[in-house]
């Protein structure tokens, strides 16, 4: 008996097989790109580029955004989506966006730097620019 890996099988329309045409494909998100999981509304920020075993193209998910110009991060990641799966809504993380403490929430999320300070991403309470994370 012989076994045949649907991914070696040959595309009659170019010659090639399925696992040449998928690496061929580039990944059409970018790093750092926030993304919406269609099936759920949740949305994260794409922390790795991987393939799958027929290189099909896929993207590992981060709820942290990239900081100190780091493109690949490995904190919190959701892995395996395929780019069906998911939408592109902001293709670059807002430069001045961090993940921060809201001493309204109590709790964290990302924030982003305005001309009053860090405005809340789930609140929107504003905390002065001078105030440090923790105090």
């Amino acid at each position: 008996m012989r076994y045949i890996f649907i991914a070696d099988l040959t595309n009659p329309a170019t010659g090639k097989t399925w696992r040449e045409e998928n690496a061929a494909r580039t990944h059409a998100i970018p790093l750092g790109a926030l993304v919406e999981i269609f099936r759920t509304g949740v949305r994260l920020f794409v922390a790795r580029h991987t393939r799958d075993c027929d290189e099909t193209p896929l993207y590992s998910l981060s709820a942290y955004p990239p900081s100190d110009g780091n493109q690949e991060y490995s904190v919190a990641m959701y892995h395996g989506y395929a780019e069906q799966d998911i939408g592109l809504v902001l293709r670059e993380a807002h430069p001045a966006t961090e993940w921060r403490y809201c001493f309204n929430c109590q709790a964290s999320h990302t924030h982003k730097r305005g001309a009053r300070g860090w405005k809340c991403g789930n609140c929107g309470f504003t905390e002065p620019a001078d105030t440090e994370e923790g105090q």
